[in-house]
């Protein structure tokens, strides 16, 4: 995989993020753009409130709870593209909607502009629910409005944005919807540029856009990321069993 090869090359960073991380606006030299973090999930997770990660370069854990129960932690995944070490969030059988099974987060940053990458894996009997499961957020809006991606019913990856002046809106897979496969890693790359019906949001699944939108309006700089992968949205059904969410490596530039 492209991850690997980035990941043993002993070249330069320019290259590396190239490979790594292809649509990265400083995989091209785009003047101006800095890494915000490269964090590779190697830190324990604590269980508990709001806190800091230990080791964790920035990152915060919220709402965590010990393993083998609905929480996030820490566990060793040789099949992993980026790193050996991952985060495994914990779906618990009978798990009703509306919440997630921890949140892992990085702020104190603003800017317009952003660009996440990091690889995903929801697990092989993985149940999306009949509204979806989102998988990361970006905050703005003083943290209360911002933009998601959802993995839908359909099983696609979608946007959605929220809190801003035109409210909830959904944002599908517009050039192309590829399918998500159970069980396998996939890398998710997501671009936003703030702006008021003309804000721009591009991601990309393994590589390959998915949807590319400049009508999009997120009308405060951006704050906050989240991995708060939250199952659904209200009522039933439930989990009908435990499944997963993984995350191996997160990347985050900013101009």
């Amino acid at each position: 995989m492209l991850a690997v090869e980035a990941c043993k090359d002993g070249g330069d960073a320019t290259q590396t993020t190239q490979r790594a991380w292809p649509n990265d606006p400083l995989a091209v030299g785009t003047p101006g753009w800095t890494l915000l973090t490269d964090y590779d999930m190697s830190a324990p997770l604590p269980v508990g409130g709001d806190q800091p990660i230990p080791g964790g370069q920035g990152w915060k854990i919220a709402g965590n709870g010990p393993p083998n129960t609905t929480a996030a932690w820490l566990i060793s995944d040789p099949g992993a593209p980026l790193s050996p070490s991952v985060y495994a969030f914990q779906y618990s059988a009978g798990m009703a909607m509306g919440s997630a099974p921890a949140t892992i987060y990085y702020d104190g940053f603003s800017t317009s502009e952003a660009y996440v990458g990091y690889w995903w894996k929801p697990s092989s009997n993985f149940f999306i629910g009949p509204v979806g499961t989102k998988i990361t957020f970006m905050f703005n809006y003083g943290g209360s409005g911002g933009a998601y991606l959802i993995f839908h019913p359909g099983n696609v990856v979608e946007m959605s944005t929220f809190g801003q002046s035109t409210g909830y809106l959904n944002w599908d897979a517009n050039v192309t919807a590829t399918p998500v496969t159970l069980g396998q890693w996939h890398r998710i790359e997501w671009y936003l540029k703030i702006g008021v019906g003309t804000g721009i949001a591009r991601w990309w699944l393994d590589g390959v856009l998915q949807g590319s939108y400049t009508n999009v309006t997120l009308d405060n700089a951006f704050m906050a990321f989240q991995f708060s992968p939250t199952f659904g949205g209200v009522g039933p059904p439930p989990k009908p069993a435990d499944d997963w969410f993984y995350f191996d490596h997160v990347h985050i530039s900013k101009p």
